[in-house]
């Protein structure tokens, strides 16, 4: 087998996962200073094809008792004034091979997202400015010139000020 988690590996680990906390974290404090705006951690994939084309017939995408499948989001998907208006994402990466690309799939697939609603913060020994390829270095730059806000290792007081800027942005252009 090659390309993806491998049998008997977990995909998550505690580095990744106390960053993802201390984003989610962040995210949360900051949101709750700003009376029009809700966090959802998911949405099904239903609403999302809906949202795109109101006419797409859904297909594939439904779970064994016929519920749609959802995208969830670690920090969430932005909502302001109950309109889908942005969503935060982290990704800790060990090595710059990593399939970190993953977090612009909202903006890549959700009409509503353009790439200046995403929010990205990576974490982690793969996200370092280095020549020699893999996923990270390419990841931050083609987010960043797509528009996206994308920090990398940042302190929780920098992710706060950015995020909160990110929210001010989205809120004033709803």
């Amino acid at each position: 087998m090659t390309g993806g988690i491998q049998p008997g590996v977990v995909a998550t680990s505690i580095q990744s996962a106390t960053a993802e906390k201390n984003h989610n974290l962040i995210v949360e404090q900051v949101a709750k200073t700003f009376p029009r705006v809700e966090l959802r951690k998911s949405m099904t994939i239903v609403d999302i094809c809906k949202m795109n084309n109101p006419d797409y017939e859904v297909e594939y995408s439904f779970c064994k008792n016929g519920t749609s499948q959802k995208w969830l989001s670690d920090g969430g998907f932005i909502y302001i004034d109950g309109v889908l208006s942005g969503v935060a994402e982290c990704k800790y990466q060990k090595a710059v091979e990593n399939a970190c690309e993953r977090a612009g799939k909202y903006s890549a697939w959700i009409k509503a997202l353009p790439a200046e609603r995403t929010f990205i913060t990576c974490h982690g020994p793969g996200f370092v400015k280095r020549l020699g390829g893999g996923s990270t270095g390419p990841m931050i730059d083609v987010a960043r010139s797509a528009g996206a806000t994308v920090l990398v290792n940042p302190t929780p007081e920098k992710q706060e000020e950015e995020f909160r800027i990110f929210l001010k942005n989205l809120i004033e252009s709803a």
